[in-house]
């Protein structure tokens, strides 16, 4: 499955001059929400061809489907399924490292007496 190609770059985003990635082969860790999700998108309409690299459970390829986006599960701390999802979308112009794992923590008063202790 290769990396479909997107529209056109759009030569405004957000009232803002927008960048050209026509042509370019995209990467995004951790693209199948947040930060990742929106990064893949703007790197989509700036007309890159992007691939999300995602773990199994975010189910990467539903994520980007919307916009055209390539969607792979990858677990990046393996290097042989790195190896697979590139051999599927070749060798990329351009990487936004972005996988990470965390979690939630409430943050009041009592963080705030523990950490200042």
């Amino acid at each position: 499955m290769r990396v479909s190609a997107s529209a056109a770059p759009a030569a405004v985003y957000n009232g803002e001059v927008g960048f050209d990635f026509s042509g370019k082969i995209a990467v995004v860790t951790g693209g199948a929400n947040g930060i990742g999700a929106a990064t893949a998108r703007v790197l989509s309409r700036g007309g890159a061809r992007v691939a999300i690299f995602d773990l199994e459970r975010t189910d990467p390829a539903a994520a980007g489907a919307p916009q055209g986006i390539g969607g792979f599960a990858v677990d990046v701390t393996d290097r042989a399924s790195l190896e697979r999802a590139f051999d599927q979308t070749g060798p990329p112009d351009i990487v936004i490292a972005n996988a990470g794992v965390g979690t939630e923590l409430e943050f009041g008063a009592r963080y705030f007496e523990f950490s200042h202790a």
